[in-house]
């Protein structure tokens, strides 16, 4: 074998991309919207309408900020400018959605205690307009938004009463107990699909999974079971996939017991699953226990996973995105928003981009490792002028969609490449492991001896040299 064979035979490929389990659908649009300048975001808020308009909440300073995308031409996206939320000082965020006509809606309790329930609207036209959901104050809400554009607000009461709020036509808001309570600490989560059904989760020592179909609410069984003896449902977050079956995502946390030797961990498990029939739980899958969060709407599931992938589920198929997310919320036919975590904070719409990584396995010490770099888009089509970073060396993608970046590696350990551009794709990571081999050399030494001392000169240099 050559030595350049031996070479090809030995590198390593990492790929950041999108692993197609079947045929995806065509997404509204496709590329990111910048937030704005300035350290990467600690949480945000993502949400998508029906019409594949998409918005983005985070804080900023002493501001929560509101930016928009929408489809573009081309199949690009389109994006305004950060804009303040007029919220009241003091007030507690519950939820974003994105409703018919490109309306905004942003759910917020007045106080971080019990509190009332107020929905902001944020109009086409840019005003907006803020008016009381209704039902007297509460201790969590969650807002959604329905196919048809029509939105509701699921509350937890200050006793624990469970209530749809509703709204009207016109702006207005009427309430719909549902008859069933919840711990006064319960955190809500509502997800609402077509012909009227709607799915409610509220998590705590007293969990609640319900489901409205042909008007009518009925409280449901809990994948895996009633919480055993010591422990709690610290997680319920409620979906609809594309077959509109519920979805709910569980997070169980057993019981903190102390021993002689100190505190014992609380055991904790996660599971995904959907609801076929009415009371048979099947686990989402792939990786199902790996989510750690779930949002749907427009018949598009996505749960966010452990791992720093999306699993993304849309009425033509299934796809797993290699990118670690904040937030990400479904949408109409398969497409999805999301806010990746760390990098120049943006709004993403559509599918992330591939990225693959040819790298040697190993290196001698003190050797430039060729680290050859291909972006290309969902199409497989290559993104040029992409400003890719892998140790302290920069360069951005040719015509062709690559680059080759070759740091010098002075020790083993993993070599990241970071997509570093906050315009047309998203910042993404990508790590190869590379080993680094001894370097021989060759010591040529020359003894002078005096005559109380010796005197030792020489050089050291690669068998090359």
């Amino acid at each position: 074998m050559t030595g350049v064979a031996a070479r090809a035979a030995a590198a390593v490929t990492a790929v950041a991309a999108l692993t197609a389990l079947t045929a995806p659908a065509a997404v509204v649009a496709d590329g990111t919207v910048a937030l704005e300048a300035g350290r990467p975001l600690a949480t945000a808020l993502t949400a998508m309408g029906t019409d594949g308009a998409a918005a983005a909440l985070y804080p900023r300073g002493d501001e929560v900020r509101l930016v928009m995308a929408r489809p573009g031409d081309g199949g690009r996206t389109a994006g305004g400018a950060p804009e303040a939320v007029p919220l009241p000082q003091g007030a507690a965020v519950e939820g974003l959605a994105v409703a018919s006509g490109g309306r905004v809606l942003v759910a917020f309790r007045t106080a971080h205690s019990c509190a009332p329930v107020h929905v902001l609207t944020r109009a086409a036209d840019g005003t907006w307009a803020s008016a009381e959901a209704g039902g007297g104050a509460a201790v969590s809400a969650a807002v959604a938004t329905a196919p048809d554009g029509s939105a509701a607000v699921l509350a937890v009461g200050c006793a624990g009463d469970v209530a749809l709020r509703t709204q009207d036509a016109a702006g207005g808001w009427s309430v719909q107990p549902i008859g069933f309570t919840a711990a006064p600490t319960a955190r809500a989560s509502l997800a609402l699909g077509a012909a009227g059904l709607a799915v409610a989760g509220v998590d705590g020592p007293i969990p609640l999974l319900l489901v409205r179909q042909a008007g009518a609410w009925a409280r449901t069984s809990l994948p895996g079971g009633p919480p055993a003896v010591g422990e709690t449902i610290a997680t319920l977050r409620v979906g609809i996939d594309a077959q509109s079956h519920p979805v709910a995502l569980l997070r169980r946390v057993g019981e903190t017991g102390i021993d002689v030797t100190g505190p014992i961990a609380a055991p904790v498990s996660w599971s995904l699953d959907r609801l076929l029939g009415t009371a048979s739980w099947v686990p989402v899958s792939p990786g199902g226990p790996d989510s750690v969060d779930v949002a749907s709407g427009g018949g598009t599931l996505v749960a966010r996973r452990r791992d720093g992938t999306m699993l993304v589920e849309g009425p033509g198929g299934t796809l797993v995105a290699q990118i670690d997310t904040l937030a990400a919320a479904g949408g109409p036919g398969g497409a999805f928003a999301y806010v990746p975590r760390g990098g120049p904070p943006v709004l993403g719409v559509g599918t992330p981009p591939s990225v693959t990584v040819t790298a040697p396995r190993s290196v001698r010490f003190g050797e430039a490792a060729a680290l050859r770099i291909s972006v290309t888009d969902a199409a497989g089509r290559p993104l040029p002028r992409v400003r890719v970073r892998a140790a302290a060396l920069a360069a951005a993608t040719d015509d062709a969609g690559a680059v080759t970046l070759r740091p010098v590696l002075t020790a083993t350990g993993p070599v990241e490449v970071v997509l570093a551009d906050a315009g047309p794709v998203p910042p993404m990571r990508v790590t190869v492991r590379i080993a680094v081999r001894p370097q021989p050399v060759v010591l040529r030494a020359t003894i002078a001896r005096g005559a109380s001392r010796a005197v030792v000169t020489g050089t050291a240099a690669s068998p090359a040299a």
